[in-house]
């Protein structure tokens, strides 16, 4: 006999894993944060450069959808909440009759939260905690 609970488990998590690494463009992945295009360097820069890097990478952030929490001067947090697509989710319950709702409700009760905080040193690298 088939453990119905096994079952709807595989599917949420096939679901979830398809959704959230389905990304047509893999510099907008959410999982994978926007990558640094300066390169390492021995130079000190000045507090206006570090600003300046810290506001394109606020910038790429956003761009992601990520949403910015607290901005310092040479460091920031951002957050990713990974979102429940309800549409989808609604229809799939609606064409098997109610059975997709454990779920949807599985998936909406267990949004995972990224939270990260971001410096700039004074070499312009990027430290990710």
């Amino acid at each position: 006999m088939v453990k119905w609970s096994m079952a709807f488990e595989k599917i949420g998590d096939w679901f979830y894993r398809w959704r959230t690494y389905n990304v047509a463009d893999p510099g907008n992945n959410p999982l994978n944060p926007p990558t640094s295009k300066v390169e390492k360097s021995l130079t000190v820069l000045t507090d206006s450069q570090r600003k300046q890097l810290a506001e394109n990478r606020i910038a790429q952030y956003l761009k992601g959808g990520w949403t910015v929490e607290r901005v310092g001067d040479f460091q920031f947090v951002v957050t990713y909440v990974n979102r429940v697509n309800h549409v989808v989710h609604a229809i799939l319950s609606l064409l098997t009759a109610g059975f997709w709702l454990l779920v949807w409700l599985f998936l909406a009760l267990t949004r995972k939260t990224t939270r990260m905080t971001v410096r700039v040193n004074e070499y312009g690298e990027f430290i990710v905690n």
